[in-house]
């Protein structure tokens, strides 16, 4: 086994010295499968306590410099600080190896890149960072055809005492954050051609994965698994990529499981868009945040995106699509993103809060767009209802939901607007085959669906049973609305449609 590894590493050297030179592979061309590059040849030691970070780094250089390859990464576990990742580099994790994050700050290595609102790349104060702190465990600038695979673990080292507070708590859920650690376990920019496939992520600072304004990217079959009390801990944060495909994963974590963004201001651009974006057959969990999130961070489109066959539970919310302009000391975002032609298909959710929230706010000059949503196939057991709440300068426009159960499920609370959906200031909303069952719901609940200053309002085939658990007023309200009511059934002591004056209903086919 050492004599192969000692073959390989001079077979290496003779490439990369110009003995035998190989071509330049095109971008679309996959990392070369017969250069493998073992750290042991490099004096790497995989007890857990020897800082590795500078022979890990020679051996990507010199995989990079001979044309492209494989970091074997063996059994053990291997300590490092900040890694670049160069062009044409696959780390390969064996099963039962651990590259394990230092918990020094003087083993990160400062990563700085100038935006157009003179902050740096991926440093926001409110994470707890300063300009000059950036780091990260695994960074990559402006490369093309890297991977991570194989079933071995990275784990972040996070845990109370290193890179949050022990004891004291931001929020109900969450522990507060050190006044600094790393930005993320993985951060990708202008990368292209990315592969991270079946490798576990355990413990992040913060982010774990984060490819920004990145192009052609697949992650299959990852398991990320973050403590929940480990603040700011997001699974994947795709920012302003184009053509991403993320499939197969199981992500838990303390924020956003899945995170779709737009914040091209961090590249000092002000224009790039998170595109053609497809996520499919994952499990998220995130029980102080979202398991789905697109937009609030940004200014740029989100569009164009689909999602799939997920299940979602023990969860805050569930979906939240947002839009939203924010000037603070810390944080900024100058008009708000614009969310449009997004699509939502076989989704399941159990022990969710909110199930779907789609919201704007921002002022008349601002920009916040959420427009062409489509949710199908969704069967949510919730403690809360659907809320879709738009702005009387801002409506949402064309929001279509068809074959939708909720299942609320224990005691509500007065707050809120106690409906099992909710919308305002919506252009355009199509509600069909939605169903409401009532049998484990207690508390105040008022509505199957309240409709507030919104135009064309289709609802067809909508109905409520188990209604006789609690007292609603109606099945659906609306409010300052014009729309319609078709094939509908509610339960007999229960009105189907009650309306203000200033609402035009028109009702046909209902029981």
């Amino acid at each position: 086994m050492l004599f192969g590894k000692k073959l390989s590493l001079i077979l290496m050297l003779w490439f990369a010295g110009g003995l035998i030179l190989a071509q330049e592979p095109p971008a679309e061309m996959s990392i070369p499968k017969d250069r493998v590059f073992y750290l042991e040849d490099f004096g790497a030691v995989p007890d857990g306590t020897t800082l590795n970070t500078l022979k890990i780094q020679r051996a990507i250089d010199m995989c990079s410099h001979a044309g492209g390859g494989t970091i074997r990464i063996t059994p053990g576990v291997w300590l490092t600080g900040t890694l670049f990742m160069k062009d044409n580099v696959c780390l390969y994790l064996d099963d039962g190896a651990t590259l394990l994050a230092s918990p020094n700050r003087e083993d990160y290595l400062p990563i700085a890149r100038k935006n157009v609102r003179g902050m740096c790349c991926m440093l926001v104060s409110h994470f707890g960072n300063h300009v000059e702190d950036s780091s990260c465990l695994i960074f990559a600038d402006g490369v093309k055809n890297i991977a991570i695979q194989g079933g071995g673990k990275i784990d972040g080292n996070g845990q109370p005492g290193i890179w949050w507070d022990a004891e004291k708590m931001c929020s109900p859920f969450v522990k507060d954050p050190n006044r600094w650690r790393p930005r993320a376990l993985v951060a990708f920019i202008d990368c292209q051609y990315i592969t991270i496939r079946d490798t576990k992520f355990f413990n992040a600072s913060c982010y774990t994965l984060w490819p920004i304004a990145c192009k052609d990217v697949v992650i299959d079959g990852i398991i990320i698994d973050n403590p929940f009390d480990g603040p700011n801990t997001d699974g994947i944060d795709i920012d302003c990529c184009d053509r991403v495909m993320v499939s197969n994963c199981n992500i838990k974590g303390g924020d956003d499981a899945i995170a779709l963004k737009s914040d091209s201001g961090i590249l000092g651009q002000e224009e790039i868009p998170c595109q053609n974006i497809t996520v499919t057959n994952c499990v998220l969990q995130s029980r102080p945040a979202n398991a789905i999130r697109l937009g609030f961070e940004g200014d740029s489109f989100i569009r164009d995106c689909t999602f799939s066959n997920i299940t979602i539970w023990d969860s805050a919310c569930g979906i939240d699509i947002g839009s939203t302009t924010c000037d603070r000391p810390d944080f900024t975002i100058l008009k708000g993103s614009r969310n449009e032609n997004i699509t939502f298909d076989n989704i399941t959710m159990r022990d969710t809060t909110v199930p779907v929230r789609l919201w704007l706010n921002g002022p008349a000059d601002s920009h916040v767009v959420l427009r062409n949503i489509r949710i199908s196939n969704l069967i949510a057991e919730c403690r809360s209802g659907m809320e879709f709440l738009g702005l009387a300068d801002h409506a949402m426009e064309n929001i279509f939901l068809s074959d939708i159960l909720l299942i609320p499920a224990g005691e509500r609370t007065e707050t809120g607007p106690g409906t099992a959906l909710f919308a305002r200031f919506v252009e355009n909303l199509h509600v069909e085959n939605f169903c409401v069952d009532w049998k484990n719901a207690k508390g105040a609940w008022q509505h199957g669906a309240q409709i507030q200053n919104s135009r064309k309002v289709q609802c067809d085939n909508i109905s409520t049973v188990h209604g006789e658990n609690i007292d609603l007023k109606s099945f659906v309200d609306f409010v300052g609305t014009t729309g319609s009511v078709r094939n509908c059934d509610s339960d007999p002591n229960i009105p189907l449609v009650t309306s203000d004056p200033e609402s035009k209903v028109f009702q046909s086919g209902n029981n």
